[in-house]
């Protein structure tokens, strides 16, 4: 992740799409990602993906600490395949409610059963949350 932190803080802008697919991401390494954002706001990807990777809550409570902040233009939250249960995503339903700017949240092939998906009941119509395998 640090190799990947210097040229980012570089950049005077965002990313359209920033993607880590089969990297071992792991929570420390989500959070690590987070603070950069929350640091410079700019930076913060259009579109961000972590697939198939080896996070669960803490990562979900970093990236709920992101959508939370006003600032967060994120459109779209790819985390499919990783280590989420039911937790993770109340997390993420909490940060929904008062975020506009999210379009679409992937979670699919994570830990989460029923309890999990009735939690983004509450952001209903602000942001599509997939539960299928599919890539946006």
């Amino acid at each position: 992740m640090r190799l990947l932190v210097s040229p980012l803080l570089k950049r005077n802008g965002p990313l359209d799409e920033l993607a880590f697919i089969e990297t071992g991401v792991n929570d420390d390494m989500v959070v690590e990602l987070v603070d950069i954002f929350l640091k410079k706001p700019s930076l913060v990807p259009k579109k961000l993906e972590i697939a198939a990777c080896e996070f669960g809550l803490i990562g979900c409570q970093a990236l709920a600490q992101l959508l939370k902040i006003p600032s967060c233009k994120m459109e779209g939250l790819s985390i499919p395949d990783n280590y989420i249960e039911d937790d993770g995503a109340a997390c993420l339903a909490d940060a929904l409610v008062g975020n506009n700017a999210l379009q679409e949240l992937s979670l699919q092939g994570n830990r989460l059963t029923v309890t999990g998906w009735k939690a983004f009941a509450r952001s209903q119509g602000k942001c599509y949350v997939r539960r299928e395998h599919e890539r946006y």
